[in-house]
């Protein structure tokens, strides 16, 4: 993803979430999904192998809720049984994720609104 596209609404990565993981944690990063019940998130991707995969990827260590904004559209309530049942293990043959909730820090400022 091009450097000024980061942060926009609009941006759009080439690889799958499946490789990005691969990719992050080839080298040396930790990989947690994010905002994964949001409109781009995994929760709400299409059903089917793709979601189980990226679930169930090797190098997913957590995933980051986000609470419902006032204009939900396209949101899965993190609360929701749904949401739920693919992070405790009951959709992914017993793949837990850890979930966290945390700050998006796209400035100083907003650091440290929400943590875990």
């Amino acid at each position: 993803m091009p450097p000024d596209t980061h942060g926009q609404p609009d941006a759009a990565c080439t690889k799958s979430i499946i490789e990005a993981i691969q990719i992050a944690t080839s080298q040396g990063a930790i990989a947690i999904g994010a905002r994964v019940n949001g409109p781009k998130g995994v929760l709400t991707m299409p059903p089917g192998i793709d979601r189980l995969n990226a679930l169930k990827a090797t190098g997913l260590l957590a995933v980051e809720l986000s609470p419902l904004p006032s204009s939900s559209t396209g949101w899965l309530d993190p609360a929701h049984h749904d949401a739920q049942k693919w992070l405790d293990g009951s959709q992914t043959g017993d793949r837990r994720l850890s979930k966290i909730w945390c700050s998006d820090g796209h400035s100083h400022g907003a650091l440290g609104r929400r943590f875990t």
